[in-house]
């Protein structure tokens, strides 16, 4: 999640995380605790999570800048806009939506875990 949260929250524009400002960094925190709690006053887990979202950060970049100089931006900086990058996430999810037979109606959980929580019962009901 914290990947998804750093692409979402901070701008391609800052060459590293040392650059990115304060402000931005506890942005990207407070978004990342409308899902999950934390104890932000825990210096391990806070430096964890700070080598985690400069990880990503840091590859994020990479693949952009890998994409740019496929597509010749160093040549002509205005190509790479008009071609985004693919994301491979997106493709796979896609490859195997197309290969399911019927759709599921039971959401992100699985049917055994439905049934042991007591939410519906085999068979039909009237």
């Amino acid at each position: 999640m914290i990947p998804q949260k750093v692409r979402d929250t901070l701008s391609h524009r800052f060459t590293c995380w040392k650059d990115v400002p304060k402000e931005d960094k506890t942005l990207n925190l407070d978004r990342l605790e409308l899902q999950f709690v934390y104890d932000r006053s825990n210096i391990i887990i806070m430096d964890e999570t700070d080598r985690l979202a400069a990880k990503s950060f840091r590859e994020w970049r990479y693949s952009l800048t890998r994409h740019w100089k496929k597509l010749g931006g160093e040549k002509d900086k205005d190509v790479p806009k008009y071609n985004p990058p693919k994301k491979k996430i997106s493709e796979q999810n896609s490859a195997s939506r197309a290969t399911m037979r019927f759709e599921s109606c039971h959401g992100s959980r699985s049917i055994l875990s439905h049934l042991k929580e007591g939410d519906f019962k085999l068979g039909r009901q009237f």
